[in-house]
């Protein structure tokens, strides 16, 4: 189906480091529903990944994806997933955004995992 389709492509085109790609083809699906496309979009947002942050849209997408059972999974230390919040989430986004800024770092063809 389209939308899935949208979720793989858009998941390819984020670990090559095209994140304002992998937006502009989660953001339909998103926008039809599909909870994988808004918690992708949710996180973009939430991080200024491939966009400019922002944490209104990044909760507003966010809370759609996890009212439908979506979950964020991030590797602790020990490389174990645990389920992240969406302040968590956002929390991280400020985090990664400041540094950067601080240390006058772009992020321009990093993939998240890079940044993080």
């Amino acid at each position: 189906n389209y939308t899935q389709a949208n979720v793989a492509l858009a998941s390819m085109l984020l670990d090559s480091g095209r994140a304002s790609e992998a937006l502009a083809v989660a953001l339909p699906a998103a926008k039809q529903g599909d909870a994988n496309a808004q918690g992708i979009v949710g996180q973009l947002y939430a991080h200024g990944h491939g966009c400019v942050r922002d944490v209104e849209q990044a909760r507003r997408w966010l809370q759609r994806a996890k009212a439908q059972g979506w979950q964020a999974r991030n590797h602790d230390e020990d490389r174990t997933q645990k389920e992240s919040s969406i302040e968590d989430i956002i929390k991280m986004g400020e985090t990664v955004c400041s540094y950067e800024a601080k240390n006058s770092l772009k992020a321009d063809g990093l993939t998240m995992r890079a940044r993080f």
